[in-house]
């Protein structure tokens, strides 16, 4: 064979050994697996994991932490801002621009069964030979809890009556409100006492009018310890303003 087609055959078959990775010195290079990336998370995704969930709204803890959304919602109702026990608070009717009136609670008795001139006398005949009222006794299981307050008319306009109380608290959240023999013997005791002024019903009360004492009865289950009494009572407009600490 003539020497230049043994070159060009020799050239050729190295070539093909090289292209084919099937000799010379330099191996290929190994191929490096890609890092795994992490799935990034999506803004719906993580926006849907914030959101606050109204179901949780009822317990007291979450709705603290979530209060905007809970209480500004309409998912859970804000707690009532409390005043401590002696300390007066200022009420300014909403309604009625330059009313306004002044509650202090100085004591809170429970534990009792019997008030004096609380109840009012079946038998009374309108006379002065009879008692108009007589001592109330509670129901079995029951006993009463009595609130004295000092009460004040500080607005800028007369005032028929004072503002009654709303419910009673105890530390677990539990209400109590005004049954029928508490209501009759807070309207007997307050009428028959010496401001002769009970809840609503009393002749006007003047602007600078001193202050006089009011007294305000629940009946509530032998051995209940309240913490707290809202004020004032309940109208289709509004509810209380505040809850005075009773203890």
């Amino acid at each position: 064979m003539p020497t230049r087609y043994r070159l060009a055959s020799a050239c050729a078959f190295t070539f093909a050994l090289t292209a084919c990775g099937g000799g010379g010195d330099t191996a290929a290079a190994p191929t490096t697996p890609a890092a795994s990336t992490p799935a990034a998370s999506t803004p719906a995704a993580e926006e849907l994991a914030a959101e606050p969930d109204p179901t949780l709204c009822t317990e007291p803890d979450y709705a603290e932490e979530n209060a905007e959304f809970c209480y500004g919602g309409g998912y859970a109702e804000a707690p009532l801002e409390e005043i401590p026990l002696g300390t007066p608070y200022e009420y300014a009717d909403p309604d009625e621009p330059g009313m306004a009136e002044t509650m202090t609670i100085q004591d809170v008795e429970c534990g009792l069964t019997e008030l004096d001139g609380a109840a009012s006398n079946p038998a009374w005949d309108g006379s002065d030979d009879i008692p108009e009222v007589i001592p109330a006794t509670a129901e079995p299981g029951m006993e009463f809890c009595q609130i004295t307050a000092t009460w004040e008319n500080t607005g800028k306009k007369p005032i028929i009556g004072w503002n009654d109380f709303e419910n009673l608290l105890t530390a677990d959240g539990t209400e109590y409100a005004e049954d029928t023999l508490a209501e009759e013997a807070t309207s007997n005791i307050n009428y028959e006492g010496p401001s002769g002024c009970a809840p609503n019903l009393c002749s006007e009360i003047n602007p600078g009018t001193p202050a006089f004492e009011v007294v305000k009865i629940y009946q509530v289950p032998t051995g209940t310890e309240p913490t707290a009494v809202q004020w004032p009572n309940a109208t289709i407009a509004s509810g209380p303003a505040v809850q005075f600490a009773v203890k």
